[in-house]
């Protein structure tokens, strides 16, 4: 089973994924994250 405040923190980020990719945001937001991400990764 999965913990609920996993599932309501799945929903809130979906959430606010939607609204970014609406707004046109996504493109630049998600680029800068997983660069972030791959370099905190090493």
């Amino acid at each position: 089973a999965v913990p609920q405040g996993a599932e309501d923190l799945k929903y809130v980020v979906n959430s606010v994924i939607e609204e970014l990719i609406n707004s046109g945001e996504m493109d630049k937001i998600f680029q800068q994250e997983i660069l972030k991400w791959l370099g905190e990764a090493d």
